[in-house]
């Protein structure tokens, strides 16, 4: 039987913030500085999991009420409008003032409602253009070609010592990729080394994905992509198997609605499936047991390495639903033809409280 490392074992549980009984609160990790901040990811992805709405006109009457009933519903609100005082006060809304509407994220937004005249016909010709986009461009979840201390810190080995194996690994950073390398023992009824990242601070918003793509290049060996969506330390994983070529470069494309529900390697057949809205925590893993007592066909014991040049997710974009209120014919032409999907809705000269609060309800319907 072979020496268990008993300091190895201490320094994981502390390095992601566990400990028994109380181990899988997050406060508990928040506390001791183990979650993981997001900001060595794309900023798109560093926000919670949250749809984003555009308001053009936020100010106005109808607009403001629309804007307070979108931040109850959750949403990210980028409002432009002439004085943000007449707004709340809520982190979740983004302000702009009209002259910097390049800057709003038309491509993300999952609604554009737009209050008077018109918006710039450019934030037309954008929307447009992404809709026509047969693949919404990837985004950057990890960029291992470019290492940082950030990147270092977040993330960490979990290998077999946990439940009294003796496998090792570690992730380095070169220039230009990541190594997840180690030696993976069945020693002490073990057999699985992996890394993986401490729970981020809020969760990653990947709904408007269709999975994950891992560019990599391994030594033939089967590997696990594991996500996790609760802040739990083990809890739920969801996961996917692929198959490595040695030494050479891969593009693995891993779909959402392909990831198996599991706990401790075996399928849970009752449970969801997974929630892009609310990605926890990612992590790659060399086991010799595939899943329910399987084992890995192409396990080997001893050395591995997989390099690791990006994760990004991917996936078909997604159009926005435009509301128009009150917009100018030409402007409502404009747009028209475009072919983008939303309604246009007429509203009267003036407009008095109880009539402004019905059309920003109607306007709420609409986004729904």
């Amino acid at each position: 039987m072979a020496t268990w490392a008993f300091d190895r074992f201490v320094s994981t549980l502390r390095y992601f913030g566990v400990f028994p009984v109380i181990g899988d609160f997050g406060w508990v990790q928040k506390l001791m500085g183990t979650q993981a901040k997001v900001d060595w990811m794309e900023p798109s992805l560093a926000q919670t999991a949250r749809p984003i709405a555009l308001v053009w006109g936020a100010c106005g009457d109808v607009g403001r009420r629309v804007v307070r009933s979108l931040l109850q519903r959750n949403y990210q609100v980028w409002a432009l409008g002439v004085d943000r005082a007449r707004l709340p006060a809520d982190p979740n809304l983004h302000w702009l003032t009209l002259d910097q509407w390049a800057e709003a994220p038309i491509e993300q937004a999952a609604a554009i409602l737009i209050f008077g005249a018109a918006a710039p016909e450019a934030w037309v010709d954008r929307a447009a253009q992404a809709t026509r986009s047969p693949q919404r461009l990837p985004q950057m979840v990890c960029d291992f070609r470019q290492p940082s201390p950030e990147l270092a810190q977040v993330w960490g080995a979990i290998d077999d010592v946990v439940m009294g194996g003796v496998s090792s690994s570690d992730l380095r950073l070169f220039n230009g990729y990541g190594l997840f390398a180690g030696n993976v023992s069945t020693d002490n009824s073990g057999g699985f080394a992996s890394i993986r990242t401490r729970n981020f601070q809020e969760p990653i918003n990947l709904s408007a994905f269709e999975g994950l793509e891992l560019r990599i290049k391994g030594d033939g060996q089967r590997y696990k992509l594991i996500l996790r969506a609760e802040s739990r330390w083990d809890g739920i994983g969801y996961c996917a198997s692929f198959d490595t070529v040695y030494n050479i470069w891969q593009t693995v494309r891993i779909p959402f609605r392909t990831l198996r529900p599991v706990f401790r390697a075996r399928t849970l057949t009752d449970a969801p499936g997974f929630d892009a809205r609310a990605l926890r925590a990612v992590q790659l893993m060399l086991s010799k047991f595939e899943y329910d007592g399987d084992l890995n066909p192409k396990f080997k014991a001893g050395g591995f390495s997989l390099a690791i040049e990006t994760i990004t997710a991917y996936g078909q974009a997604t159009p926005s639903r435009w509301i128009l209120c009150g917009a100018a014919s030409e402007f409502v032409d404009y747009w028209q033809g475009s072919g983008l999907n939303g309604q246009v809705l007429a509203t009267p000269e003036s407009i008095d409280p109880a009539q402004a609060e019905q059309l920003a309800q109607t306007c709420l319907q609409a986004v729904d």
